[in-house]
C-alpha cells in the first residue's frame, strides 16, 4: 500500500509537536536529552521539527528518558492526526484501549486515518 506523502509529514510534525511537549514538559533542553539518551541533538531537532522520524528503538529510549510510555506519545500524537483530519477521537466508553492503540501504531507506520477506516467498518 502507498504511503501518502503528506500524510506522512503530517504524522511527522504532530510526533514532533508531542516529543516537544514531553521534552519541555519534563524541563529538559535538547543537550540534556541528548545526555540522557545518546541521540545526536540534531537529531532530536529534526525529530521535534517533523523533518524525520525516530525508528521505533528510538522513540523506546525517548519515552525512558522523557519519563512516559510510548504509546503514550504515540495515542497523543494519534489524537493530533486524527483531529488535523477533521475526525475526532472517540472516548473510551465506545472504542477500546487496544484500538487506540492499534490506530496509533498504524499511523506510526504510515497508514492515513483513511486507511484505517476500512478496519473500523468491519
Amino acid at each position: 500500500m502507498p504511503h501518502d506523502t503528506q500524510a506522512v509529514r503530517d504524522y511527522r510534525i504532530a510526533l514532533g509537536l508531542t516529543l516537544t511537549q514531553c521534552r519541555t514538559d519534563r524541563g529538559y533542553s535538547f543537550r540534556e536529552l541528548t545526555e540522557l539518551t545518546n541521540i545526536p541533538e540534531q537529531t532530536i531537532r529534526s525529530y521535534e521539527r517533523g523533518g524525520t522520524q525516530p525508528t521505533l528503538d528510538r522513540l523506546l529510549t525517548l519515552a525512558r528518558a522523557l519519563r512516559t510510555q510510548p504509546f503514550a506519545i504515540l495515542m497523543t500524537t494519534s489524537e493530533y492526526v486524527f483531529r488535523a483530519n477533521g475526525r475526532s477521537t472517540q472516548p473510551l466508553e465506545v472504542i477500546s484501549t487496544d484500538r487506540l492503540r492499534l490506530h496509533a501504531v498504524l499511523l506510526f507506520c504510515g497508514l492515513t486515518p483513511d486507511q484505517i477506516q476500512p478496519f473500523e467498518d468491519r
